[in-house]
């Protein structure tokens, strides 16, 4: 992960997946076996059901359940972006 400035003007860490997803539109996608695809491929097999599980919480309405799920996904996609709140 790396720092990266962020809309409320305080450093912010670059989650996994937008690093790959950088290197994606880079390299682009074409039709190689390897490279920032295979990437992103593989870090959402690993994490299909922690992904599966937020869309069923969300899908009920579940607060807590969706919470906890996106606590699971929180390595992959990192923080949430914080935007300020007008006063």
């Amino acid at each position: 992960m790396r720092l990266r400035r962020c809309p409320v003007k305080i450093l912010c860490v670059t989650s996994l997946y937008e690093t790959l997803a950088e290197k994606l539109r880079r390299e682009g996608g074409g039709g190689r076996l390897g490279g920032a695809r295979a990437d992103i491929s593989i870090l959402l097999f690993n994490y299909r059901e922690a992904i599966h599980e937020l869309w069923l919480a969300a899908d009920a309405g579940d607060r807590e359940r969706t919470a906890k799920a996106l606590e699971a996904l929180r390595p992959l996609f990192g923080e949430a972006a914080r935007q300020p709140t007008s006063t």
